[in-house]
């Protein structure tokens, strides 16, 4: 694997755990809020 290749991959595996963290942060911060 190449350097950029491997520099997407970590990227990729990056978001892979950001998108659903910051998806439940947002729907608890809803539910706060409008609790």
């Amino acid at each position: 694997m190449s350097y950029e290749e491997s520099q997407i991959h970590s990227h990729y595996q990056s978001n892979i755990f950001t998108i659903p963290a910051s998806l439940i942060a947002s729907i608890i911060y809803k539910l706060k809020h409008s609790a």
